[in-house]
């Protein structure tokens, strides 16, 4: 309650103390924990200012959620990237919620006049004296002695039509905030009759009735159409353009790098959760800065220069086996996602064809090159419990113009649909070539394998993309695990549980995927530097040293440290 003046005054305190405490806040773990400060700034900084641009008619405290946004935008861009700065695309992207592919850094602004249609349509009837229609008994108003004079004897039924009417302040900024945000509907929303999900396409009328969550509802339905309108943007760029692909490859496991560190899972170290962020929103990666333009020699006389995305650094072949490495990380992941979920599972699977083979044609399959048999060794062989089982393969795509160079190619299902085939190719090979099969005919590694049905592809992208029956595995194995934790969970039924498990197992899985696609990228930056190699020799070096001494001499070293010490 105050003058104008008092307001103004109050709230630029408010707004200058809540940037003062969040200097505080930010300042000692600016460069430790990002992570952290992204879950601070999206659950206990953002939201300092809710409470007033509720009550505060918005003419009023307009200014100052602005002034609040940019310093929001300024924390933004000192912990995660100097490149998310206000008016960015990338910015624009952080505005939104996970389920839009945003960071959850909501604009006071944009949702001040939301809140405020909210809160007034729930509590303007509170001025005026209500009686109770079962007792007779009267509850008093907030302001009934003031209020009544002006809106007269409006019951709770007549009451909304009196205060649009009444000319008050609050009324007239009911009614311009309202207007503003119906303008930003589209034609074909104006008209539509679905008002749980349209509330602003709802006569103002309505709005009395205390709608149910009022301002999520329409917080949402602006949300949607902001979103399409960014989309549109994005979809005009080039095919080719990083935006329009990073934008066009986001799915469901992507928005759980957005997830409060909760769990030891869900945690990145500095640098790696700056790297994914820089994927997630399309951003320069961060580790490459001083990098870009250097050559980087490949086999056969090639050279790449490096880009300010990764994809010439991620795409070459370099010391550190990172690709399988990253392969491998997403594997086991999965491997105890599904065992802990119960499923049947047997991982990397060797000896498939065993049973078929007679001892003479097994040993010379064994005698066959180890890459060549690796094309048929599966991932994965898993069922439900008492059911059939079914191969899955594993592939982990890079971020390389082999593979995204035109957005409107969904490169997880390009790579998925070529994986089946491949197996039946190779199992071919080695009938054809090792277990001397006609040509024309199945042999006994090709009909092994067409037991099973085609195999399952799972591919999973550098963005967290993910091809269809990666998503299907995860609701099979949420599925399983419902049946067998409901009780324990606290759940009232197995379908109350999946939800949950689904988003745990995405969690999990989503950010072994980042953390393994950081790494990749982290490790092979030092290889950037002209010293490496030599470097990386001495290293060498020094290990052969050290297991290339007198085996005599290291089993009585072993034998004196057993008997000292009983076991190792």
């Amino acid at each position: 309650m105050g003058g104008e003046g008092f307001i103004k005054h109050e709230m630029q305190r408010k707004v200058d103390l809540a940037c003062s405490d969040i200097e505080k806040i930010i300042s000692p773990l600016r460069f430790e924990a990002p992570q952290q400060l992204l879950a601070l700034l999206q659950y206990c900084i953002r939201p300092l200012l809710d409470h007033w641009v509720r009550l505060m008619l918005p003419a009023t405290v307009l200014p100052f959620a602005q002034q609040f946004d940019d310093r929001i935008a300024e924390l933004a861009s000192e912990i995660i990237h100097p490149d998310l700065t206000v008016g960015s695309h990338a910015m624009r992207r952080a505005r939104f919620p996970p389920r839009l592919f945003g960071l959850n850094l909501r604009s006071t602004v944009v949702t001040a006049p939301a809140a405020f249609l909210a809160f007034t349509s729930q509590a303007a009837h509170l001025l005026l004296n209500e009686v109770n229609s079962a007792t007779g008994a009267v509850i008093p108003g907030i302001a009934h002695a003031q209020f009544a004079p002006i809106l007269g004897n409006a019951d709770r039924d007549t009451f909304w039509d009196a205060f649009l009417a009444s000319g008050l302040p609050s009324a007239v900024a009911f009614q311009t905030a309202h207007a503003g945000l119906v303008a930003q509907l589209p034609a074909e929303e104006l008209d539509s009759d679905s008002y749980e999900s349209h509330p602003l396409s709802a006569p103002i009328s309505v709005f009395g009735a205390s709608v149910a969550k009022l301002q999520n509802r329409v917080t949402k339905q602006l949300e949607l159409i902001r979103f399409a309108e960014m989309r549109a943007e994005i979809n005009g760029l080039d095919r080719n353009d990083h935006t329009r692909i990073t934008f066009s490859a986001l799915g469901k496991l992507s928005t759980v790098l957005t997830t409060p560190v909760i769990a030891n899972e869900c945690e990145l170290e500095p640098d790696q959760f700056r790297e994914v962020l820089a994927l997630f929103l399309a951003l320069p990666s961060p580790a490459l800065s001083n990098y870009v333009g250097t050559e980087l020699k490949q086999p056969r006389g090639r050279v790449l220069v490096i880009d300010q995305f990764g994809y010439q650094l991620c795409g070459a072949v370099m010391k550190g086996d990172g690709w399988r490495t990253r392969h491998d990380t997403i594997k086991l992941t999965l491997d105890t996602i599904l065992i802990a979920m119960g499923l049947d599972v047997t991982t990397e699977v060797y000896d498939l064809f065993s049973s078929t083979l007679s001892a003479a044609q097994k040993q010379t399959l064994d005698s066959v090159n180890r890459r060549r048999r690796q094309g048929v060794i599966p991932d994965f062989l898993i069922g439900m419990p008492n059911a059939i089982r079914h191969l899955f393969e594993l592939k982990a795509i890079n971020l390389c113009q082999s593979r995204y160079s035109d957005a409107r190619v969904n490169a997880c299902e390009r790579r998925a649909g070529s994986i089946p085939n491949e197996y039946v190719k190779h199992a071919q090979e080695l009938d054809r070539k090792h277990l001397d099969t006609p040509a024309g005919e199945v042999g006994p590694v090709e009909a092994k394998l067409r037991s099973f049905g085609a195999v399952n592809p799972l591919v999973v992208g550098p963005f967290n993309d993910c091809s269809d029956g990666v998503e299907k595995l995860i609701s099979m194995a949420a599925e399983q695990g419902s049946l067998r934790l409901w009780r324990s969970l606290g759940a009232r039924t197995p379908a109350a549980a999946k939800g949950y498990l689904a988003w745990k197992i995405r969690r999990h899985l989503g950010f072994a995927s980042f953390r393994a696609q950081a790494r990749l990228i982290l490790d092979r930056v030092p290889q950037l530097h002209g010293g490496f190699s030599a470097a990386s020799n001495r290293r060498s070096a020094q290990r052969a040293a050290f297991f290339q001494r007198d085996p005599a001499q290291a089993r009585t070293d072993y034998e004196q440290g057993h008997a000292n010490h009983n076991s190792w």
